[in-house]
């Protein structure tokens, strides 16, 4: 008899999350450079104060980020309002790294080093739920990635 958790990962399914993967690390590079930028030339060019350049940097690095992991990292048509759902994301990842960050803060008393575990929190968490939640196909269209074993 077959125990019922043992499963066997496809390479091909380890191979498209790898790429996904790549692609979401390329985006988040470009994203960063993007939203610096602006948050840097509102502060140079115009007479706003550093909140609303700050705010304005991430406004158009989220907007960004969503047009490039829709086509690019994941490949997703518009599907449920994946606009909605991306905000949705970015609120949980945002909340994760606020409490990586205090977890951080705890343990290590110092505000630069707390750092750490939310910058490494916040991608991971944004990955998933942009991959099984934002740009996830519906039920009759995914591909499984994993199959019993036999």
């Amino acid at each position: 008899m077959q125990h019922p958790l043992k499963i066997a990962i496809r390479p091909q399914a380890v191979r498209e999350i790898a790429g996904q993967a790549l692609r979401y690390g390329l985006v988040g590079l470009l994203n960063t450079a993007v939203g610096v930028s602006t948050i840097f030339a509102m502060l140079a060019f115009t007479p706003a104060g550093p909140f609303l350049s700050n705010a304005t940097g991430y406004g158009v690095s989220l907007t960004v980020s969503f047009f490039l992991n829709r086509s690019f990292t994941f490949k997703a048509a518009d599907r449920g309002f994946p606009a909605l759902k991306y905000l949705i994301a970015f609120a949980i990842a945002y909340g994760a790294n606020v409490a990586a960050l205090s977890v951080g803060l705890w343990a290590f008393k110092n505000p630069y080093l707390s750092q750490a575990p939310g910058i490494a929190t916040y991608p991971i968490v944004f990955f998933l739920l942009a991959r099984y939640y934002v740009f996830a196909a519906p039920q009759h269209e995914r591909r499984t990635t994993a199959e019993p074993a036999e």
